[in-house]
């Protein structure tokens, strides 16, 4: 395991220090803070604008809600809450497929990727069918998006198993009646390393039950019954939050506006994950304490099903003004990461003012 002590003001790409995040750290422009924070597209150009030796656009827009926070400033302590104002609503569902758009993970120790397909056919009845590949609710799963009148759907996750860590070819075709046939092939054999096949080579999927969500939430029942959501009830935990724009869709207790251990956790939370536009499923991965989050771009769950990315929380040092929270991520083996979240009470509210990153593996 590589161990490493690092704040993200101080974090530096292969080819020397990251210019955009070192800006943002010293920032006391708030209302450029806040923008990048609030307007995803023009971070995304903010970071292409200086090539790739940025520290990331989630990197980038989670150290601005920071700065925010630090700067302490009537003005900036504002602008934080209309940020947060901003997300808390927010759809956890996938947005629709945007092919060249980049994937975000929602770890921040973690690369991210461009969104290709794997396989495209045409429909016979005028759509067009793209097969991805994608990890967004646990191990990688097959998932497709259709395209009518020149839009894309959301990917809809398909029912097939896929061999984990294995690189996986599709060939894709429209059938007769409203079904699909995906082929799979896998590594050709190289020297004394033999073929890998897939299981199965192939498999067909109607298009209806792939789209098919009877509850009408947004989520389809494949994806639902997936992440352990109720495919009957728009509501599955009953906290009058449909499923599709709520952040613990499997958990129903709001807390208390006067719990102020919740308040922290959440705010930590937001800060951590909120600003990634990851739709990847977050979950809980011990028995850290269970909050309700706001902000999130896709669902948290409290469950022990395999799905998602693993997490904890938990409040480290608490004193009348300030607090740390060890936020910590795991992906696999040699793919984790810890941090210390620090809060600080200005008035009668809690600010995200620092992450460190502790350690990654």
């Amino acid at each position: 395991m590589c161990i490493a002590f690092v704040a993200w003001s101080e974090l530096q790409t292969p080819v020397g220090p990251s210019p955009l995040t070192r800006q943002v750290a010293t920032s006391n422009d708030v209302a450029w803070l806040e923008r990048l924070c609030s307007d995803h597209s023009y971070a995304e150009e903010q970071f292409a604008r200086r090539g790739a030796n940025t520290g990331g656009v989630k990197q980038n827009r989670s150290a601005a809600y920071v700065r925010l926070g630090a700067i302490g400033s009537p003005e900036s302590l504002a602008a934080v809450g209309r940020i947060e104002k901003l997300m808390r609503d927010r759809s956890v569902l996938p947005a629709a497929a945007a092919p060249g758009a980049p994937v975000y993970h929602p770890a921040p120790h973690m690369s991210d990727s461009i969104l290709r397909s794997a396989a495209e056919t045409a429909l016979a009845d005028g759509r067009a069918a793209a097969a991805y590949i994608l990890d967004w609710y646990g191990p990688q799963a097959v998932f497709l998006a259709l395209r009518s009148h020149g839009s894309w759907s959301r990917p809809s996750m398909v029912p097939a198993p896929l061999p984990q860590y294995v690189f996986v070819k599709i060939a894709l075709q429209g059938l007769p009646g409203g079904r699909l046939r995906f082929a799979l092939s896998g590594a050709e054999p190289r020297g004394d390393v033999p073929a890998i096949h897939p299981t199965p080579d192939a498999f067909e999927v109607a298009l209806a039950e792939v789209e098919r969500d009877t509850d009408g939430d947004g989520w389809t029942d494949i994806a639902e019954r997936h992440l352990g959501l109720d495919w009957r009830k728009a509501d599955s935990d009953g906290d009058g939050i449909a499923d599709g724009v709520d952040a613990a869709p499997d958990f129903g207790a709001l807390q208390a506006p006067n719990d102020e251990e919740a308040v922290i956790l959440r705010t930590a939370i937001f800060a951590m994950f909120g600003l990634t536009e990851s739709p990847a499923a977050l979950v809980v991965a011990d028995n850290s304490r269970r909050v309700h989050p706001f902000g999130l771009p896709g669902p948290l769950l409290y469950t022990q099903q395999q799905v998602g990315v693993r997490v904890t929380w938990k409040i480290t040092a608490k004193s009348a003004d300030a607090a740390t929270v060890e936020i910590t991520d795991y992906e696999g083996p040699l793919a984790a990461s810890g941090n210390d979240v620090g809060l600080k009470k200005i008035g009668s509210d809690w600010y995200v003012v620092s992450i460190k990153m502790k350690w990654i593996s």
